[in-house]
C-alpha cells in the first residue's frame, strides 16, 4: 500500500482513480479504515522529517504537506 501511495503522490496529488486503486490494494490486503489512517500519519511523519532535514520546513514543503493532510483526510 505504501509503495502504490507513494507512486500516486509523486505528482503532489491524490486523483480520483488513484483512490480507487489504493482503496482496492488496501483492500486486498485487509487493511482497514484504521489501519490506513495509521499508515497515513506515519506516511506524513515521514514527510516531516524530511523536510526537517535541513533544520527547517519551508512555506513551499509545509504547503505540499498540508495539502496532502487534506487529501488523506488528516485536517
Amino acid at each position: 500500500y505504501t509503495e502504490l501511495l507513494t507512486q500516486c503522490l509523486s505528482d503532489g496529488k491524490i486523483t480520483g482513480e488513484e483512490a480507487k486503486q489504493l482503496s482496492k490494494v488496501a483492500g486486498a490486503g485487509g487493511l482497514g479504515a484504521e489501519q490506513v489512517r495509521k499508515i497515513h500519519t506515519e506516511y506524513i511523519t515521514g514527510l516531516e522529517k524530511i523536510a526537517l532535514s535541513d533544520g527547517k520546513i519551508t512555506s513551499s514543503e509545509r504547503k505540499q504537506i498540508d495539502t496532502i493532510k487534506v487529501q488523506f483526510g488528516l485536517v
